[in-house]
């Protein structure tokens, strides 16, 4: 049970991190560059991508797990 809470914990945390941190960063490089919008729209499109890069990788972990559980049943 635990693995189960700390897995999906990693999971919230590592979707925080590739939605917040680019965002911030592109926001602030605008500030300094006075560049605005420019750097956060980009920064958004990385998140954006970031995102369904993780939501793709978990999707996939979960078809394997489905799988593999079926196969047991099978046996």
């Amino acid at each position: 049970m635990k693995k189960v809470i700390a897995k999906n914990l990693g999971l919230g945390v590592e979707l925080a991190i590739v939605i917040l941190v680019p965002i911030y960063a592109g926001f602030e490089l605008d500030n300094y560059l006075g560049s605005s919008p420019g750097f956060f729209i980009f920064s958004a499109l990385v998140s954006t991508g970031g995102f369904m890069k993780v939501i793709n990788r978990v999707q996939n972990q979960y078809k394997k797990e489905l799988k593999e559980l079926e196969d047991e049943r099978r046996r």
